[in-house]
């Protein structure tokens, strides 16, 4: 009986060992700043595992290295625990704003604001879109793009001038003259008078614009 129970005694010892080795902890390595292979090789060689990865951004922590790791390090853990880390995908992006209906200045200093550039700046005429604002943007308001990308914009000249024919005043009266003018939507410009042989006094000599010649509503 004592040989049987000590000889028993010593595999309930034995098997404790055992277990007890099984059951040693390990503690978690510092991974936070490193490279993402870098940290999968510490956890892996301190006993553990990696976990779950995910990425965020990060203004401080550069693309590809470790934000954050769960359990933070010096935790004491089972052998082949796992490790979950977050790793930087670089700054966030920029922003574009909204700089439509705004003045070039103004649609300038929000771009800069946002850490872009002012791209290419060009104008159209805009029946609804007062002259010097933005009528449009590129890219359009909201998109996110990486720091320093440049936006171009398109500036309103105002409503596109209509064109007329200036019609021909040669030889009228003054009064017929600017009757005429105005009947077509054009102004009369400058009037100066000038000695003739051949046209009578009070009647116009000669016009610019010369005719026929498309005009914009102005006549000098």
């Amino acid at each position: 009986m004592n040989r049987a129970f000590r000889a028993n005694g010593l595999v309930l010892l034995a098997l404790c060992v055992v277990l007890a080795g099984c059951s040693t902890s390990k503690k978690v390595p510092n991974v936070v700043g490193q490279p993402q292979t870098e940290a999968s090789s510490a956890i892996i060689g301190a006993g553990l595992a990696v976990g779950t990865i995910t990425q965020d951004y990060s203004a401080t922590v550069a693309a590809g290295f470790v934000i954050s790791q769960t359990p933070p390090a010096g935790t004491s853990v089972k052998s082949g625990t796992a490790v979950d880390l977050v790793v930087s995908q670089g700054s966030p992006p920029a922003v574009v704003p909204d700089v439509a209906g705004l003045t070039q200045v103004a649609a300038a200093m929000a771009i800069v604001g946002a850490d872009l550039v002012v791209g290419t700046v060009t104008q159209a005429y805009s029946p609804t879109v007062a002259s010097g604002l933005v009528i449009s943007q590129t890219p359009v308001a909201g998109t996110s793009v990486v720091h320093r990308t440049s936006v171009d914009l398109v500036l309103s000249r105002g409503p596109e001038p209509q064109t007329v024919t200036v019609p021909n005043v040669a030889g009228m009266t003054q009064g017929a003259a600017a009757s005429a003018i105005a009947g077509v939507g054009l102004s009369v410009g400058t009037v100066t008078q000038a000695y003739s042989a051949t046209v009578a006094a009070g009647s116009i000599l000669s016009q610019t614009p010369t005719i026929p010649s498309p005009s914009t509503p102005s006549i000098r």
